[in-house]
């Protein structure tokens, strides 16, 4: 199997059990930085985004740059594939966000008409998909906001729009589903009074903000344990931070009233 690891605007490919290095991808000497890589469902090629802006495809047994695949609608400069690859989110070049059916290929619905995209995750069952978007403060014509929503994926409704401590965010990145599909995390930045920096847990029935994991300063970067035990996050001093996240989920459940604001 294969690793994809960012290496100063470049995308190092690695075998994931030597960490041999198989192929360095980069755009015009590094001049464009490669970013957001996900493999194809069926790990066949490899996409990642540059600041053209453009989308770029590669051929995971040749390392080959491709135009594009059948699958990806005509213009996308960002797409994201469900594990099963029945659902997709992709920007067009108009910078338009999309909920995308490959199969049929046709779109599900507009999910946001400006912004940039940072991250996309689908539920565990694929029925829901989660995005952070972020708009700058010439969009929103007041502060800078990053939008974490959630959006039904037969339909493309909207669910939910997350708030860490309810209040508006201006950076937030990351998504993880707890492994039972109840809760979303994602790495949040507030700014906002009794809001700490760090990681936050919402409901994903409710969409009320549930926990923050704090201590880390500004996570970069985070990943739910094996089974569910607990989330590790790297934090700004290089120092690695682990939550026991089952625990306070525990906690929640046995007693509603925790977590609400």
């Amino acid at each position: 199997s294969i690793a994809i690891i960012g290496n100063n605007g470049n995308l190092d490919a690695r075998d994931s059990r030597s960490w041999q290095g198989i192929q360095e991808l980069e755009i015009d000497g590094g001049r464009h930085p490669l970013s957001h890589p996900q493999f194809t469902p069926d790990g066949r090629f490899l996409l990642a985004q540059t600041d053209e802006p453009a989308l770029h495809v590669y051929d995971t047994k040749t390392w080959e740059a491709q135009d594009s695949l059948p699958q990806i609608p005509q213009g996308a400069v960002a797409y994201f594939p469900s594990k099963d690859g029945a659902y997709a989110v992709y920007t067009s070049d108009t910078g338009v966000t999309k909920l995308w059916d490959p199969r049929k290929r046709h779109n599900v619905a507009q999910l946001d008409g400006s912004g940039s995209i940072v991250d996309v995750s689908f539920a565990p069952d694929q029925s829901l998909v989660a995005t952070v978007i972020y708009h700058n403060s010439d969009e929103t014509k007041s502060e800078p906001v990053s939008r974490i929503r959630i959006w039904r994926t037969d339909n493309g409704k909207l669910l939910h729009e997350l708030r860490p401590c309810e209040q508006p965010t201006p950076r937030a990145r990351g998504l993880q589903w707890w492994p039972d599909g109840k809760y979303l995390l994602s790495s949040i930045w507030t700014g906002a009074d009794g809001c700490e920096n760090g990681i936050g847990m919402w409901d994903v029935k409710s969409g009320r903000h549930k926990a923050e994991f704090t201590g880390c300063g500004d996570p970069d970067g985070f990943a739910i344990l094996p089974e569910g035990k607990g989330v590790a996050a790297l934090c700004g001093s290089n120092d690695i931070a682990v939550w026991d996240v089952a625990s306070a989920i525990g906690q929640i459940e046995q007693s509603p009233q925790l977590g609400k604001p």
